[in-house]
Parts: structure tokens; C-alpha cells; sequence
């Protein structure tokens, strides 16, 4: 029997959808197949989230992908994720620590320019095996049919993710459980 974190209660695993906001500090980010933990006793209701470093390295990819104009909450993202300062991050792009914070905080858009450099930072940071990446990032950079700053929102299959020997076994099986789904929203 699986107990509650919050109350002891008897609580069973559910598979459901999860906006990863508050964890992520992105605004558009949604774990499809998510597992959680439900309690029958106080009804919490808690998302058992897979591996952090999975998440993550698939939320990235999702972002270096999309059209030009990301907002301040995905640039911040990559920054942590790559384990920089807001001055070792400006100083390896060639700009400021004050220019970098204006872009995490939705002051100043980020130039085109930067916004590729970051890009190509994250790329060569974390995804330096895969030389197509680069590519794509170029591609969806030039792309002219998104318009500027238009809300995305990044959408990740999380069933794939979790350890067999973690998860119980739901009677049913997410819908997309056989194959990992990496996906943006126009």
C-alpha cells in the first residue's frame, strides 16, 4: 500500500497531465503522462516527476528549436541550465551581465544576434553530439512565418522517462507511453 506524503493516508498512483510551471520557472511547459499520487484520505494530489536531468535536456531541446523571440523565463532557463552567471553567460556571448538580466526579466528583447549565440551555447554545451541540432536551430531562426514573441508552449511525453523499476504498473498505459514525444505548440 502506497501512504500519502502529506498525511499518511492511503493514496494510489493515477497517470494525468502536469503543467510544469513552478519547477521548471517556465510558464509553457506541459508533462503529458504524468504520474502522480493521489490521496484518498486528504485528496492531495502530487506529480511524481521522472528524472530532473531528463526533463530538463528535453525541455532545452524544445527551446533552442523554436522561432526567434524567446521570452525572458526560457533565456534564464538555458543560462541554469547550462550552470552560468548571468556575467560568465554575457561574457562568452560578448555582452553585458546588465544586458543579460534586461532579457530575463522581459525588459529588452533579445537581438536575433545573441538570441542565436545563446542558442548555439546551449547546443554546444549540451547537445554537442548531435551536429544536426545546429541545423534546426539555424532553420528555426530564419523561419519568417512565426510571428515575433508568439506564445509557445513546449509539450513533453514524461511516461517514457521514469525508471521501469520505479513506476507501478497503471492498468491502462498513457496513450503515448511506447515512444518519447517532444513537442511545441504554435
Amino acid at each position: 500500500m502506497t501512504r500519502c506524503l502529506r498525511c499518511h493516508g492511503h493514496a494510489e498512483y493515477q497517470w494525468d497531465d502536469h503543467e510544469y510551471r513552478s519547477e521548471s520557472g517556465l510558464d509553457s511547459v506541459l508533462l503529458t503522462n504524468c504520474l502522480f499520487l493521489h490521496c484518498r484520505t486528504c485528496g492531495e494530489h502530487s506529480p511524481v516527476l521522472p528524472n530532473a536531468l531528463t526533463l530538463t535536456t528535453l525541455i532545452l531541446e524544445s527551446l533552442v528549436v523554436q522561432p526567434p523571440g524567446l521570452p525572458g523565463t526560457a533565456i534564464r532557463f538555458m543560462r541554469k541550465a547550462l550552470r552560468l552567471t548571468a556575467q560568465t553567460l554575457a561574457e562568452r556571448i560578448g555582452t553585458t551581465r546588465e544586458e543579460v538580466s534586461r532579457w530575463e526579466n522581459d525588459r529588452v528583447a533579445i537581438s536575433p544576434h545573441f538570441e542565436l549565440k545563446l542558442r548555439l551555447e546551449v547546443i554546444d554545451g549540451l547537445f554537442s553530439h548531435r551536429p544536426v541540432l545546429r541545423q534546426n536551430v539555424v532553420a528555426a531562426m530564419t523561419a519568417t512565418n512565426d510571428a515575433k514573441g508568439a506564445s509557445r508552449q513546449v509539450i513533453i511525453d514524461a511516461s517514457p522517462h521514469y525508471p521501469p523499476h520505479v513506476l507501478p504498473l497503471p492498468e491502462e498505459k498513457p496513450i503515448s507511453a511506447n515512444r518519447a514525444r517532444v513537442e511545441i505548440e504554435h
